[in-house]
């Protein structure tokens, strides 16, 4: 009879995951040559004139294969910062909370995981620097009021440019 651990049955044994997690094997040369050529998303200053940003951002997006995204997706967006924007617009100090900037954290992954789920919403974070502007707002208060208003101001030119809900 043959059982766990015999050598007849080791290739898709249960009990031989062979590592650390999982019964397949991986492709050792494929690993370090995705890794190689991904890096760390960069911090960018909002630019000044955020609204005609939004306005060349959103009307590329249309031009291109991203003209599917919805107003409701963008909207998502929009919730998330609307929510830390309403507790810093009361405040009058330059520096956001910490309950702020752990949101502006929480609010990174979320759309992070949103771009990775589905491509034409990779392709509008990626055309609107979004994450690249929410980690270059740091603890400016004044910085991330300003990305909220680009963000409602992305919103603004989807629909004004015929996007669908």
């Amino acid at each position: 009879m043959v059982g766990p651990g015999n050598s007849q049955n080791r290739g898709n044994n249960y009990y031989n995951r062979g590592g650390q997690g999982g019964g397949y094997e991986r492709n050792a040369s494929a690993a370090p040559q995705q890794a190689a050529s991904r890096q760390p998303i960069q911090p960018k200053q909002l630019p000044e004139n955020y609204v005609d940003e939004a306005e060349k951002v959103m009307i590329d997006i249309h031009d291109g294969a991203g003209s599917k995204i919805t107003t409701s997706k963008i909207r998502r967006f929009l919730t998330l910062i609307t929510e830390i924007m309403n507790d810093e617009r009361r405040r009058l100090s330059d520096e956001l909370m910490p309950s702020s900037i752990a949101k502006i954290q929480m609010a990174r992954v979320r759309i992070a995981y949103e771009a990775g789920r589905d491509t034409v919403v990779k392709t509008f974070v990626d055309k609107s620097c979004l994450i690249c502007y929410l980690k270059g707002v740091g603890s400016s208060r004044k910085d991330f009021i300003k990305l909220g208003e680009y963000v409602e101001a992305l919103v603004a030119w989807h629909r004004y440019l015929g996007g669908k809900d």
